[in-house]
């Protein structure tokens, strides 16, 4: 994506942690980040979920949105897929295969 735009540089950060509870949190933090690099601009993908909830909403939406607009960081947040019709349809399209005893499967 940043090659087609014309963009050089990109970097993956994390705001939640993979696994158990115990398990530690995924690094570099989304937060961590964003202090790192004041007056950069950032695009948060939240490729990890389907759909918004209380880790996209609060962790990225007010508690990085807040440290963004301490450190003079431009940020935007790309949207989850939620309940476009192309992601109903593919998954709609998914599921028929396994209820189906005869056919091709996309997945």
């Amino acid at each position: 994506i940043t090659q087609q735009l014309g963009r050089g540089s990109w970097m993956l950060a994390f705001q939640s942690r993979g696994g158990s509870p115990r398990d530690p949190w995924l690094e570099p933090d989304v937060k961590d980040v964003l202090r790192r690099f004041p007056g950069s601009q950032v695009v948060f993908v939240p490729l990890g979920f389907l759909c918004d909830h209380v880790e996209v909403l609060y962790d990225l939406d007010i508690e990085a949105a807040k440290i963004a607009r301490e450190a003079g960081v431009t940020m935007v947040r790309a949207a989850t897929v939620g309940e476009h019709p192309k992601f109903i349809e593919m998954i709609a399209k998914i599921a028929g295969q396994y209820m189906s005893p005869v056919s091709s499967r996309i997945a």
